[in-house]
């Protein structure tokens, strides 16, 4: 069976902490008919069948690796003793400390600002970005069905008789995840049909994509409506899926890049890295991967709309994303064919699966800010007893949560028992208080602290 069939439910499929507000169609279908495109008109691209097109930008790009190398030197220090008397003690330390730079120049997905680099002109990476990275939905997907089923738990939606056009769906669906759904490398090749690899590569799976190459001969005539300064007519398609622009430097930034390597002193200073051939600084390439499931699963409110075309009355079905209790609008999709009380309990797993990342690590994001509190307010948290360092790290993660769950929820119980408990924790340190210092030192001993913990201290109190 090719076509889709719609189960239309009255009742709210996701309980009460996600379901609908309002009293709508909540409908949940499985479709191996599935008719769709996805455009990136930047570029002039075009795929077929696919739900969701995805364009990678990669950067060549210089990339700084700083080295220090130090020797260890002892000396000593003279100690007070608290009977008055004195005693010397030998320490190492860190002494004749060099820095050296290395660079290296890779294609990145992402542009490096080499204005702070230690030889910023002989390593200027440009920032042009004529086509960022950007996701593409369907906006003209159809899923075609063949009748709704009416049961004791579903009502009938329009005539009930069957359809042989397809139902709309929404590119909101296609714009979020799509679980399960894979994406798949794009690549261009004569008739869309792929060369036979070598004998040692055919055990490979091949999950690639092959598009026909004759349908980048429209990209030119497609591209004149683009916007001023957009260069999609400058990519050239150069194989295995790759488009390329290469840098072209003007005669103002070839006389700026010469005069700052000759004020840095490194106008004569060639490397490795100049010498082989590779991508030149500023260079552009593009890939696409596409996501083009067979057979999906949705879950969505279904929408009809009436048209009246001269003595006819036309309906147009659609599915949308249905509003939770929240104000989310939800849209799921996933690959293959599963029922809605499973997409539902993997969108709740993978949901308390990030929710537990997140709570996990503002655990360990609260006991530095203990520490660093702590150091400004003259408090030394280390020397405390546990169940005081406890509850001040227990106390900042709760009032920040507290704060995050009404931010993202709006107030609710959960809110409010989070600040309360951090309440509860403050008292608690006010009645088991940590050792403090004779004067608070401010945030001059956090910033310090600070630094610390970027040079790799740790949280050890000096």
């Amino acid at each position: 069976n090719n076509h889709m069939n719609i189960h239309v439910a009255d009742q709210d499929p996701l309980g009460s902490g996600v379901g609908t507000s309002v009293s709508v169609s909540v409908v949940h279908g499985t479709s191996s008919d599935i008719t769709s495109s996805v455009h990136d008109m930047g570029m002039g691209i075009k795929i077929e069948n696919a739900l969701r097109l995805s364009r990678h930008t990669e950067y060549c790009q210089w990339q700084e690796i700083k080295r220090e190398s130090c020797n260890t030197c002892t000396r000593t220090k003279t100690i007070e003793n608290e009977d008055g008397s004195t005693s010397t003690q030998t320490e190492t330390y860190d002494c004749d400390c060099t820095i050296e730079y290395d660079y290296i120049k890779s294609w990145r997905p992402y542009r490096v600002n080499s204005y702070l680099f230690d030889q910023p002109a002989a390593h200027y990476n440009p920032q042009n970005d004529p086509m960022p990275s950007a996701v593409f939905a369907s906006k003209d997907a159809t899923m075609k069905f063949q009748h709704f089923p009416t049961t004791k738990n579903t009502t009938t939606v329009g005539t009930g008789k069957s359809i042989g056009t397809g139902i709309d769906i929404s590119s909101e669906f296609f714009e979020s995840t799509l679980r399960g759904v894979r994406s798949r490398p794009v690549k261009w090749v004569r008739g869309g049909i792929p060369k036979i690899p070598p004998f040692w590569l055919r055990w490979i799976p091949d999950r690639s994509r092959y598009e026909n190459i004759a349908a980048l001969n429209v990209r030119l005539s497609q591209n004149q409506n683009l916007a001023l300064g957009e260069r999609a007519d400058e990519f050239i398609y150069v194989g295995d899926g790759y488009f390329f622009l290469p840098h072209e430097a003007s005669v103002m930034e070839r006389l700026f890049k010469a005069f700052g390597e000759y004020v840095e002193g490194t106008l004569l200073d060639w490397q490795l890295g100049d010498i082989m051939p590779s991508c030149t600084a500023g260079d552009i390439r593009i890939h696409y991967s596409v996501q083009d499931p067979d057979t999906v699963s949705i879950l969505g409110q279904l929408s009809e709309e009436s048209t009246i075309h001269g003595s006819s009355d036309m309906k147009h079905l659609s599915i949308q994303p249905f509003q939770a209790t929240n104000g989310k609008r939800v849209a799921l999709v996933h690959e293959g064919s599963i029922d809605a009380l499973s997409m539902i309990s993997k969108e709740e797993w993978n949901s308390f699966l990030h929710a537990s990342m997140f709570r996990i690590l503002a655990i360990f994001w609260a006991l530095a800010m203990s520490r660093l509190l702590g150091s400004i307010f003259g408090m030394v948290i280390t020397r405390a007893k546990k169940r005081t360092q406890i509850a001040f790290a227990f106390c900042i993660w709760s009032f920040f949560m507290g704060i995050v769950w009404s931010y993202v929820w709006g107030p609710s119980t959960h809110a409010v028992v989070l600040i309360v408990s951090s309440l509860l924790f403050g008292i608690f340190i006010l009645y088991n208080p940590p050792p403090h210092l004779k004067k608070a030192p401010g945030l001059k001993a956090g910033w310090y602290k600070f630094s610390h913990w970027a040079d790799g201290m740790g949280l050890k109190e000096d």
